[in-house]
């Protein structure tokens, strides 16, 4: 974890260095202002850095972690939408006044400005989101890793005389599957086989179970066995009060 946001902040303080330094070549930077360019540049990479740092935090609070187009497609694009409109607004507070009213006449020149701040700093949301689904599928492989050592090495003999060992072995192989299609679900499939194999090894070694245990058992081996079979497998539980 530490590696990624290591490789984050060397990518967001790489990335908006150069996007201030693009941004100086297509600004007419007022001559009023004391070291323009100097001022410019400090206020687009103080901006940017704080700007998209926030939006990293809101997406890290509110986003799933499921492949989708709402992931890919949908918040890059409205953040994009909202901090192209906020690098705007600083481009026009250094724009040299007399620039702006002989060539800012009407509303397409502002949006033509509009669009070359919003391409300017598409890099960092694809950057951004490309490091994110790396990091997702990192930890998901660890665990999977994880859950394949656990299988290998922990009490084997127990969890034979519980379940048969193919369903773990096609259980894996349905999870393998799943973290290319979905990683929520993959995820989700992961800690269901855990919970089975925690419970599978705690029954075993317990005099008595609970129904609740037993519960929660069949429900994480149908669970992983819906992955598997999909609608050829239809069950309901029914348990009175």
């Amino acid at each position: 974890v530490m590696n990624h946001k290591r490789i984050y902040w060397i990518m967001h303080i790489s990335c908006w260095l150069l996007i201030a330094k693009m941004a100086l070549k297509y600004t007419q930077l007022s001559i009023n202002n004391y070291h323009p360019a100097l001022q410019y540049y400090t206020a687009v990479f103080m901006f940017g850095v704080v700007s998209t740092h926030c939006y990293k935090l809101i997406v890290d609070k509110y986003q799933t972690d499921a492949i989708s187009i709402q992931n890919f497609l949908l918040f890059p694009i409205i953040g994009n939408i909202v901090i192209g409109f906020l690098f705007l607004q600083l481009d026009l507070q250094f724009t040299d006044p007399d620039f702006e009213n002989k060539y800012y006449t009407d509303f397409s020149n502002y949006f033509s400005l509009y669009l070359d701040d919003f391409w300017v700093i598409t890099p960092w949301f694809f950057f951004f989101h490309f490091l994110r689904y790396a990091a997702q599928k990192q930890i998901i492989n660890e665990r999977f890793i994880s859950m394949e050592k656990m299988i290998i090495s922990a009490e084997l003999e127990t969890l034979k005389t519980q379940l048969h060992p193919h369903f773990f072995f096609n259980a894996l192989n349905s999870i393998k599957a799943l973290m290319i299609l979905d990683h929520e679900q993959a995820r989700a499939a992961v800690d269901q086989l855990s919970d089975l194999l925690r419970l599978s090894l705690n029954i075993g070694e317990s005099p008595s179970v609970r129904i609740s245990e037993e519960l929660k058992l069949s429900k994480s081996y149908l669970y992983l066995e819906k992955i598997r079979f999909d609608k050829r497998l239809q069950y309901t539980i029914d348990i009175e009060e």
